[in-house]
């Protein structure tokens, strides 16, 4: 293990292993990848023990706005000056607002969407999330008429904090993925 100080070690949070947290905290939150609702586990264990406005915080808190669908909380987290980048629908949003009205969109065309992180990787003040997002198209999506289409996509976004706000957020998915489950579903 490495000696750095805690505030710079990378922290792994994983469902399919244990950690190496100081005081081990984590531990009993996230027994195997069947727990009933693991995002909910990491942001309940997250906001009980990791430092206020960390990667780690802003991460889960990130994460589970999204699952509360709530745009105006996703853009608390962003700071005024920041960047998202949706490389598979190849979007790119320069302020809260933008990145607020493009998740609406999506909790409107999905309002079942939920995400569940498989693996949280943090160092310093980046972090990268391995997620996998579920839902049933039920709104206008693009092409796609909404016919009840279920919706499974793999996902992983980098994050970047500064002054505790997110800054930069890239997100990459199998936009081919999408196309197949949606298409085939409407056919």
């Amino acid at each position: 293990m490495d000696k750095r100080p805690a505030e710079l070690t990378p922290i792994t949070i994983s469902s399919a292993q244990a950690f190496d947290l100081p005081g081990s905290f984590l531990r009993r939150y996230f027994r195997n990848k069947n727990d009933a609702d693991f995002s909910s586990q990491i942001a309940l264990s997250q906001r009980r023990y990791a430092p206020m406005g960390s990667t780690l915080q802003l991460v889960t808190s990130l994460y589970q706005a999204y699952n509360d669908h709530r745009s105006d909380e996703v853009a608390k987290l962003y700071a005024t000056a920041c960047r998202h980048r949706d490389i598979a629908a190849g979007a790119e949003h320069d302020s809260p607002a933008q990145i607020a009205a493009g998740i609406t969109w999506l909790f409107e065309a999905l309002p079942d969407v939920h995400w569940a992180c498989d693996t949280i990787l943090v160092d310093g003040n980046r972090a990268a999330i391995t997620y996998e997002l579920t839902g049933h198209l039920h709104g206008r999506f693009g092409s796609y008429q909404p016919t009840g289409q279920s919706l499974r996509l793999a996902g992983v976004l980098i994050v970047e904090v500064s002054n505790d706000a997110i800054t930069s957020s890239t997100d990459y998915w199998d936009g081919g993925a999408l196309h197949r489950q949606l298409s085939a579903a409407a056919n």
